[in-house]
């Protein structure tokens, strides 16, 4: 038997890839309509409990007003006549946000769409 007291060394990197997945997993389960998707829907829970556990955070970034100075790399842009000119939006989470204690460990990847200039 194990004890419980041990513990094993990972990288933050590697939390943060496992972060990453957490995250597409239950993107992916939570749009599609999969027939007999509990167990897997449950395998995501237990991930985000331990996510949790080790102080990791996911932040999802869709319709948030976009600022150079977030943790995010622009991925592609679109123009949006419809949108006030300047005005930038993130309309895409490629990859999100994650955070470990609080510190951003891995930027966003995002897509963002902008208002046309000179409208």
């Amino acid at each position: 038997m194990v004890d419980q007291a041990e513990n094993v060394n990972v990288p933050v990197a590697a939390l943060a890839a496992l972060a990453v997945e957490y995250w597409r997993l239950g993107k992916w389960l939570n749009g599609a309509g999969v027939p007999g998707a509990g167990p897997a829907r449950h395998a995501v829970r237990k991930m985000g409990d331990f996510l949790k556990s080790v102080e990791v955070d996911v932040e999802q970034m869709e319709g948030k007003p976009f600022d150079a100075g977030m943790a995010c790399v622009v991925v592609d842009s679109v123009e949006d006549e419809g949108m006030e000119a300047g005005k930038v939006m993130i309309e895409e989470t490629v990859s999100p946000l994650v955070m470990w204690k609080g510190k951003v460990v891995r930027n966003a990847e995002v897509v963002t769409r902008k208002g046309r200039e000179g409208k």
